[in-house]
């Protein structure tokens, strides 16, 4: 198993590691209704695979704030503990 050498790394589900974790925020106007909408998400630059091999380029995620993939197959986003 891939040790986490800092706490803004985190793995996925299916193996992948994940640096730069953070929580980011998307407001925008809808264009029907004229309302303000924001969406909160949690990125991540996944750098290595389930084999720890380095991807070259990293490449960056999204998923929900439970941790579920948004659009991507490199699996849900183990949370753990935040402290």
């Amino acid at each position: 198993m891939t040790h986490l050498s800092h706490p803004n790394h985190r793995l996925t589900s299916t193996g992948y590691y994940v640096c730069a974790v953070k929580r980011g925020e998307l407001t925008w106007r809808d264009n029907r209704t004229n309302e303000l909408k924001t969406i909160k998400y949690i990125s991540g630059r996944i750098t290595k695979s389930p084999y720890n091999e380095s991807l070259h380029p990293a490449q960056w995620a999204k998923w929900r704030l439970d941790g579920r993939a948004i659009k991507h197959e490199f699996g849900d986003l183990i949370l753990g503990s935040e402290k």
